[in-house]
């Protein structure tokens, strides 16, 4: 609502309203300036252009065109789209427009007019679009990382809702209106609190480098050069080469970081000219309303994108009090704000732990593992499941949650393709199932025949499916994975040993192959374990689809005590580390998506992992549509045990992997 006090203050009101908002099918006029920092870029091909949502591999069409003038000043009348999941965006260029606002053509998409490519995003059809623009090194930058996975070569294209939750994305690094730093990047817990405001601004200085001294652009073109593929030829599609690979080699990473010092250097402030990233990834924190989100355990994302966390504490900012299970269910927007009315409360949920899962119905299920300081005085394990609708309407008893079929100490659970409901207890060795659903037809199957009901002595932890249907679940003081068939009787081969150090995540590729996550030093608390940890290595195994066949463990790039493990639409293997600050990467069964040489099992990341001084102790790590990976903080970098260990926030690291479809149900498959 404006608020309007004088009938001029009403006039500027209406007109900045119908700035932001041109009517689909009329005509609109964009207009705006091209600069590099402050100087502006005379003479360049400026094109507005739309993708299809209806042909979402079709290239973007262009609405209009002009040439900058010698203030680098531009504007374009076009009709606006009328279909709703249209992206807008600005491409500036070498390129010649005619006196009718056309660009000649060439082949089936119009091609980059080169070295000097500059986009800006100007968001999605229908919500409010801006009439004036200002594209420069920053915006680049923020549409190369937002749309990385849509951006090939002269092509941008991409299939709802991946490509328009990552132009949305885009609009937290920057403000494409004024071509300054985005109000997410730019203010707390992110701006100058992590690396990420000065990387973002180091990357757009490689940009002004080039535009500067065209020299540079060969040098900044060679080492963006992706493992597999062309040299890119344009500042664009170098970023987005970036964007994907962002620590090809050590060289290649200093390299980019002597460009980004280079005159003239307009976009601050940048990195300490005397410390180069670990990686050219740009990362994100967000947390909530900053009073709710205590101990995020795991993700489970919708199929608008949207993410769903569990959480383990009830908030404190104190990491020494004393504090209780959590109440609550967070529920975060594809960009990484609360959806209206998240948190939400109710069906029992309490102290929920590592357990998050769609079901085919779209309904989310969370486990009650009961966290809280030891010194809670109702400290008890929840020994439930909770279920919620799209909406967060709870759908589970409002007290006690489901706990049909000896549910204790659950953590992970999974959805089978038929709704059936997998909840591994951590307590009793048991693997309850709601078929189809229904916790009142609830089944219980024994993970592992040695320990049988033995009280924790196997600790189911994590389950995932292959192409069969068949559970796999990994029992994490048993070193071991049991192999269950999708009626519960285990498989001749259950439980594989022998290759499993300590495991705890576990997650499908594409082919049905499994991938564990060996902590090597963490046993579980369901109630007596340790989550100090006794090493800092850990390592991931492979499991053919057959369920028989192990291969690893598997070391290096970076894993410090893993515990969550994804898999992204190329089949990589991205891991959540507990310890130490930074995510790991993995080739996985897909050896042509991977660098030349690499071997399923190599580590793609660096020896130090992709780091980042915004994560402390992560658990959940997931791939949404747009391609961003996500990491929950669940523990504090220092924590109290004793106390409020919880962390506080989750982190995307934007545009990094190939994009897998929501929600993940079974194997994970391209959008």
């Amino acid at each position: 609502m404006i608020e309007v006090r004088s009938p001029r203050l009403l006039l500027a009101a209406i007109l900045h309203a119908a700035m932001l908002a041109p009517v689909g099918g009329q005509a609109a006029t964009l207009g705006g300036h091209v600069v590099d920092g402050t100087t502006p870029l005379a003479s360049l091909g400026v094109a507005l252009y739309a993708t299809e949502p209806s042909r979402p591999s079709q290239c973007a069409i262009i609405l209009g065109a002009a040439t900058t003038t010698s203030d680098g000043s531009f504007s374009i009348t076009y009709v606006a789209p009328t279909d709703a999941d249209t992206v807008l965006y600005v491409i500036a260029d070498g390129g010649s427009v005619s006196s009718s606002g056309q660009f000649p053509r060439s082949g089936k998409c119009r091609s980059f007019d080169g070295p000097v490519v500059l986009a800006a995003v100007l968001g999605v059809v229908p919500n409010a679009l801006p009439t004036q623009v200002v594209v420069n090194g920053r915006t680049t930058v923020a549409a190369a990382y937002a749309l990385a996975q849509f951006i090939d070569r002269a092509k941008v294209a991409g299939k709802s809702p991946g490509i328009q939750n990552a132009a949305g994305m885009g609009g937290n690094l920057v403000d494409p209106t004024t071509g300054d730093v985005g109000s997410v990047l730019g203010t707390s817990p992110n701006g100058t609190a992590t690396e990420t405001l000065g990387s973002f601004n180091s990357l757009a200085n490689m940009v002004a480098a080039c535009v500067a001294a065209p020299a540079v652009c060969t040098t900044f073109f060679e080492q963006a050069k992706p493992p597999t593929g062309r040299t890119p030829t344009d500042t664009l599609q170098a970023l987005v080469d970036v964007a994907r690979n962002p620590a090809t080699s050590i060289t290649a990473v200093q390299a980019l970081f002597a460009l980004s010092k280079l005159p003239p250097a307009p976009y601050q402030p940048a990195r300490d000219p005397s410390t180069p990233p670990a990686a050219w990834t740009l990362a994100l924190v967000f947390d909530g309303d900053g009073m709710s989100l205590d101990g995020p355990g795991n993700f489970a994302i919708g199929p608008d994108g949207s993410l769903w966390v569990p959480n383990n504490y009830v908030y404190s900012d104190d990491p020494n009090a004393v504090v209780c299970g959590g109440k609550l269910l967070m529920h975060f927007t594809p960009t990484g704000q609360y959806v209206e009315h998240s948190p939400y409360h109710g069906g029992g949920i309490d102290g929920a732990g590592f357990g998050a899962t769609f079901d085919p119905d779209g309904n989310v299920w969370i486990g009650n593992f009961g966290f809280g300081s030891p010194g809670c005085s109702d400290k008890s394990p929840a020994n439930s499941v909770s279920k919620f609708t799209q909406s967060g309407i709870p759908l589970s008893p409002p007290d006690t949650g489901c706990s049909n079929g000896a549910v204790s100490w659950p953590q992970g659970m999974a959805s089978d393709l038929d709704g059936g409901i997998w909840i591994a207890n951590c307590a009793n060795g048991i693997v309850t199932k709601y078929p189809g659903g229904d916790h009142t037809a609830a089944e219980q199957f024994v993970a592992d025949p040695v320990c049988g009901t033995t009280n924790e002595c196997s600790r189911p932890f994590a389950v995932a499916f292959n192409k069969k249907g068949w559970a796999f679940v990994t029992l994490n003081d048993r070193d071991a994975v049991a192999v269950l068939r999708s009626d519960g009787t285990p498989t001749a081969h259950s439980p594989l040993e022998g290759v499993f150090d300590q495991p705890l995540g576990i997650a499908s590729d594409s082919r049905g192959n499994m991938w564990v996550s060996n902590s090597a030093s963490l046993r579980v608390p369901c109630p007596d374990g340790f989550l100090t940890p006794t090493s800092t290595d850990g390592s991931i195994t492979m499991i053919d689809r057959r369920g028989r066949v192990t291969k690893g463990p598997f070391v290096g790039g970076g894993l410090t005590i893993p515990w969550g493990i994804a898999v992204d639409g190329d089949d990589n293997v991205w891991i959540a580390n507990f310890y130490d600050r930074r995510l790991s990467r993995f080739c996985g069964r897909k050896r042509k998506t991977c660098p030349p040489g690499a071997e399923t099992g190599s580590p793609i990341s660096p020896d130090g992992g992709y780091a980042f001084d915004g994560l402390t102790r992560n658990t959940g790590v997931a791939v949404d549509p747009s391609g961003n990976v996500w990491l929950t903080n669940n523990w504090l970098d220092q924590p109290n045990p004793a106390g409020n260990p919880g962390g506080h926030s989750i982190v995307a690291f934007v545009g990094l992997a190939p994009p897998v479809r929501a929600p993940l149900i079974g194997t994970p498959q391209r959008p």
